[in-house]
C-alpha cells in the first residue's frame, strides 16, 4: 500500500506516462497465436530461426482504469471491484512455433493474467486462453489444417481494433457487445482446413469452423459455425483471384428459448502485391458480393465488401488498415449486426531502442432487420510507446480507450479510459534469435 500512495503523489510522473503512452501501442503477446515480434533495436530484433521457437513473455505493469460510464449501472468489474482505482497486474505468455518442415507440425500459444486492486486487497483474474494446431501434410498435393482452443473473458478488458488481429482464428468469432462489459464468459472453438491444390496456379480449400460462448453465472450462450468451399487461382507472381461460398449459422440461446440468424455469402476477391523494391511489397485484400440473411422467416439480401492494406515503408514501418461491410453476430442479441467497420494501425521505430505504435478502430452498425432495428456503435483507440533496455527486456507505456452508443438516450452508452505502464520481457527458450532486417 506504501507503494502505491507514494506512486498516487507523483502527478507528474502520471503525466508523463500518459503523454507517452498516446504515441504507441504494440501487444507484447496475442491470445490467438505468437507473441509479437520485437522490432530491431528493441529486445535486440528477431528472425525466423531453422530451429523450432518456445518463447516465454511475462508483462508486470501498474495502471488506472476510468470510471465506467452510461447506463451500465454500478461501476465494478466483473468480480465487483470497484474501478476508478489503480491496480497491479502480470501477464505470462508461452508460444511453441515450429520451423522446421514436418510431415505433421504442432504450435501451441497460451496466455494467462491476473490484476491485484490494494484498495480492497482483491485479486481478480483477467483473460485465460490456450490455442494448439497442427498442420498436416497429407500428399505432396493435400494439407490439412486443424486448431482448437478455449477462453474464459472478463467483458472488463479493453477490445482490440477489428480487422487488426493477428492469426485470427478460423471459427466464427462474434463482436463484442459493450452493454455486457461487466459479465464474464467462458468459450472454446475448433476449426478443420482442407486445401488440395488442383496444379501449380490453381487450388480448392474446405473449411469448417465452430464456436461455442457461454455467460458465467447465467443461462444465456451461443454457437456459431461456418462451411465454406473456394477455389483460388494465382493470376500472376503477385496476385491471387478468388471465389468462395460461405455459410455462417449464429445460434443464441437464453433460458430454454434459441433463435437463429443464418448468413449466406457468395464472395469473389483479389489479392495482390504491389513491389516497391527486392524486399518490400505494399498487399492489398479486395472481396465482395451479395449476402443472404435469414431470421425469424425474414429474408433480406445485402451486399458486403471488405478491403484490407498492409504496406512497410522507411525501414520499419508499416501501415495497416481494414475495411468492412456485412452482416455478423453480436454477444448478448439473437438479432444479425449489419456494420460499417473501419481500423487502422501504424507501428515503427523511432530510434534503434524506442518503438511506438497506434491503432483506432470504429463500428458503426444497426442490430436487426429491414423494420426493426436498433443502432449500435462502438470507437477504439490505443497507443503504446516501447523502450528496449536489453536484448530481453522493455519498458513500456500505453493508453486504451472505448466508446459506444447503442440508441439515442443521453446516457446509453459506455465511456471508458486507461492508462498502463511497466516492464515486458521476452525470453527465447529455444531457437536463436538475432537483429532482423526487417519487420
Amino acid at each position: 500500500m506504501a507503494a502505491w500512495r507514494t506512486f498516487r503523489c507523483g502527478r507528474t510522473w502520471i503525466g508523463l506516462c500518459l503523454v507517452a503512452a498516446f504515441v504507441g501501442n504494440v501487444p507484447v503477446a496475442s491470445a490467438q497465436g505468437q507473441p509479437s515480434s520485437p522490432a530491431a533495436g528493441v529486445y535486440g530484433g528477431v528472425t525466423a530461426s531453422p530451429r523450432d521457437q518456445l518463447v516465454t513473455t511475462l508483462s508486470v505493469y501498474g495502471a488506472e482504469d476510468s470510471q465506467l460510464s452510461g447506463s451500465i449501472g454500478s461501476a465494478t468489474d466483473s468480480q465487483g471491484v470497484p474501478l476508478g482505482e489503480f491496480y497491479s497486474g502480470a501477464d505470462v505468455g508461452l508460444f511453441y512455433t515450429p520451423t522446421r518442415r514436418r510431415a505433421v507440425a504442432l504450435d501451441f500459444s497460451g496466455v494467462s493474467g491476473v490484476r491485484y486492486y490494494p484498495a480492497v486487497s482483491t485479486a481478480s483474474a483477467v483473460t485465460q486462453s490456450a490455442t494448439a494446431g497442427a498442420g498436416i501434410t497429407l500428399t505432396r498435393r493435400a494439407s490439412l489444417l486443424a486448431r482448437g482452443g478455449l477462453s474464459y473473458s472478463p467483458y472488463l478488458d479493453y477490445a482490440q481494433p477489428v480487422g487488426l488481429k493477428d492469426n485470427a482464428p478460423v471459427a466464427p468469432e462474434r463482436i463484442r457487445d459493450n452493454r455486457v462489459a461487466s459479465r464474464r464468459t467462458f468459450s472454446y472453438d475448433g476449426s478443420v482446413n482442407y486445401t488440395y491444390a488442383l496444379n501449380n496456379r490453381t487450388s480448392t480449400t474446405f473449411i469448417y469452423g465452430v464456436r461455442r460462448t457461454s455467460f458465467v453465472d447465467e443461462p444465456q450462450s451461443s454457437l456459431d459455425s461456418t462451411v465454406s468451399a473456394g477455389i483460388d487461382r494465382r493470376t500472376s507472381r503477385s496476385s491471387v483471384a478468388r471465389i468462395n461460398y460461405v455459410f455462417r449459422d449464429g445460434s443464441y440461446t437464453l433460458g430454454l428459448a434459441t433463435q437463429s440468424t443464418r448468413v449466406q455469402d457468395v464472395e469473389v476477391g483479389y489479392d495482390f502485391d504491389v513491389s516497391r523494391s527486392r524486399s518490400t511489397r505494399t498487399s492489398i485484400s479486395i472481396s465482395g458480393g451479395p449476402s443472404l440473411v435469414e431470421y425469424q422467416r425474414q429474408q433480406e439480401v445485402r451486399a458486403f465488401w471488405r478491403v484490407t492494406l498492409s504496406h512497410p515503408f522507411g525501414r520499419y514501418w508499416t501501415l495497416r488498415a481494414f475495411y468492412n461491410r456485412g452482416t455478423t453476430f453480436l454477444d448478448g442479441t439473437p438479432r444479425p449486426f449489419t456494420s460499417n467497420s473501419v481500423s487502422a494501425g501504424l507501428g515503427g521505430l523511432l530510434t534503434r531502442r524506442l518503438d511506438i505504435s497506434v491503432t483506432s478502430g470504429a463500428i458503426l452498425g444497426e442490430i436487426g432487420l429491414e423494420g426493426v432495428t436498433m443502432p449500435y456503435d462502438t470507437y477504439t483507440g490505443s497507443g503504446r510507446i516501447r523502450y528496449g533496455l536489453t536484448r530481453s527486456m522493455a519498458l513500456f507505456g500505453e493508453y486504451l480507450a472505448t466508446y459506444s452508443r447503442y440508441n439515442s438516450g443521453p446516457t446509453a452508452g459506455l465511456n471508458r479510459g486507461g492508462l498502463r505502464f511497466g516492464l515486458n520481457l521476452y525470453v527465447p527458450v529455444l531457437g536463436q534469435s538475432r537483429p532482423a532486417a526487417r519487420q
